[in-house]
């Protein structure tokens, strides 16, 4: 069960830290266009 749930949490962080660096490319590509 530890085990599943640190799996679980890992999925849920990595998923965040993807969401995070597709803001940053948008921000850094409309920052780069205009």
């Amino acid at each position: 069960m530890l085990i599943t749930g640190f799996h679980y949490f890992e999925k849920i962080s990595n998923q965040a830290r993807w969401s995070v660096l597709q803001s940053f490319n948008v921000l850094k590509w409309h920052r780069h266009v205009h």
